[in-house]
């Protein structure tokens, strides 16, 4: 496991979960919009894809465990950059959202023909295959 850890951004009320989950625990969503409020809309942001389930959580590679995991895509610059958040459970029944350092970032399950990067302008739309095709 790598020494960088990741930073707590903030915490929420656990029913912010439900912003990013569906009824099938861990499948991917796709969504337009940030699904907690301790996240402030970055600069060129794009659109939001991950996955949640409150009831079974995961122990990711990096050693933490979690009920939600997501990837904020957003135009940088000439770019498309990727951040990743995932939300774990504190002792004191809150979600604490926790950035993970950007060499942690693996691929999400995000499908190259998802309708949501068809929709984005052409450029756009190379730079996030792009970023699909090397995790």
């Amino acid at each position: 496991m790598s020494s960088i850890k990741p930073q707590i951004v903030g915490t929420v009320d656990l029913t912010e979960n439900k912003n990013i989950s569906i009824d099938q625990p861990w499948m991917p969503v796709t969504t337009p919009n940030l699904p907690f409020s301790a996240l402030s809309e970055p600069d060129g942001f794009l659109f939001t894809h991950g996955s949640a389930c409150g009831s079974l959580p995961t122990t990711s590679l990096e050693g933490y465990k979690y009920v939600t995991d997501i990837h904020v895509f957003r135009q940088d610059g000439a770019a498309v950059d990727v951040d990743r958040y995932i939300g774990s459970v504190t002792p004191a029944n809150t979600l604490a959202i926790l950035k993970i350092p950007s060499s942690l970032i693996p691929h999400h399950h995000l499908d190259l023909s998802d309708p949501i990067v068809s929709s984005l302008p052409t450029q756009q739309q190379q730079q996030v295959q792009n970023i699909i095709k090397n995790k």
